[in-house]
């Protein structure tokens, strides 16, 4: 992630904390990740609420799966055999993740 990106990032940052705006905000580019986290925890909780609704409406999988999967991702699956899936109904994936959550593949 470019210097420029992580500058606005930062400055978005403080100017929320001087406005008292909370921000719940993630950037990430193959792999490099850029927080900005501002607030207290309610209304940090309540962000995160609403931003979870907003995606559970755009995305086709639930945001309880992405996160799940995601977390499972990041503490790693030794001794797992890599899956190369092919998907042709968007519908399958909520599946597929929970099999993936549960061990099964």
């Amino acid at each position: 992630m470019n210097e420029k990106i992580k500058t606005m990032v930062k400055e978005l940052q403080q100017e929320c904390q001087k406005e008292g705006v909370t921000v719940v905000c993630t950037l990430e580019k193959k792999g490099h990740v850029t927080n900005a986290l501002v607030g207290d925890l309610m209304n940090i909780a309540f962000a995160l609420a609403v931003q979870d609704k907003e995606l559970d409406e755009s995305l086709p999988i639930p945001t309880r799966t992405l996160r799940a999967v995601g977390n499972t991702a990041l503490e790693g699956a030794p001794n797992k055999q890599e899956h190369t899936f092919v998907i042709d109904d968007l519908n399958d994936l909520p599946n597929i993740f929970e099999r993936i959550l549960r061990g099964e593949v």
